[in-house]
């Protein structure tokens, strides 16, 4: 006998006074849940979104701060890409 045959033995014979509705219902609760987690799991990571890797990307000025930071071009390097984004010339 499978478990839905005696879920559906116990429903429908009127045993559900026995507190299996209780269960029953929990189960369903965690089920329908982890469906819509599941579900918004998917989607996110189907769209790629991330909200600190596009929020860094749409500012170039901050990428060329953090990269003075942390010591990958000099100051005179600096100075000119900032110079250049700022302005818009070459």
């Amino acid at each position: 006998m499978t478990v839905l045959t005696l879920l559906a033995d116990v429903a429908w014979n009127g045993h559900m006074n026995d507190g299996w509705w209780v269960v029953m219902v929990v189960g369903m609760v965690l089920f329908v849940a982890l469906a819509i987690l599941g579900i918004a799991w998917l989607a996110r990571g189907l769209t790629g979104s991330s909200k600190s890797a596009s929020a860094s990307e749409a500012d170039p000025l901050a990428i060329l701060d953090r990269r003075l930071a942390s010591g990958e071009i000099s100051l005179e390097d600096y100075r000119d890409r900032r110079a250049v984004l700022e302005n818009g010339n070459g």
